[in-house]
């Protein structure tokens, strides 16, 4: 029987954690004019494993036809990477939440905190991915 990683907390689907842990997850979350699809979870290594996929419904090459939807698939290599002294950062994820958004928080080996909050827009035909970089405290 496998371990049960989800835990429920103030309305939020929570999954910290655990050294060691390796595990793979897809979520859809839908605005009322687009679709993303996430895959997200933890490599053999400890790294974070993000790829991303928008789908666009309105924009159908053959009409009543959900096989012919317009998408664009994004993975690491796609988007800007965070550098630091010229080498690129390698994320390893601490905690997912999930309340209609997906949030993924990592820390680095180079001293900071990268957040991630992904989600459809809800009027506007586009998905959106927040990023905050913040300095971890070290005396905690």
């Amino acid at each position: 029987m496998s371990e049960q990683i989800w835990n429920l907390s103030d309305n939020k689907i929570v999954w910290k954690v655990k050294s060691g842990q390796i595990h793979l997850d897809d979520v859809e979350m839908s605005g009322l004019y687009s679709d993303y699809i996430v895959s997200y979870g933890i490599r053999e290594d400890g790294s974070l494993h993000l790829a991303r996929w928008c789908y666009y419904p309105t924009l159908r090459t053959i009409p009543n036809n959900t096989h012919a939807t317009y998408f664009v698939k994004i993975t690491q290599n796609d988007i800007p990477q965070i550098v630091k002294n010229d080498c690129v950062v390698t994320e390893y994820p601490i905690e997912f939440i999930f309340d209609g958004t997906l949030t993924v928080i990592s820390d680095t080996k180079q001293g900071f905190r990268v957040k991630r909050c992904l989600f459809p827009a809800s009027n506007s035909r586009c998905c959106i991915e927040l990023v905050t970089v913040s300095a971890i405290n070290l005396l905690s």
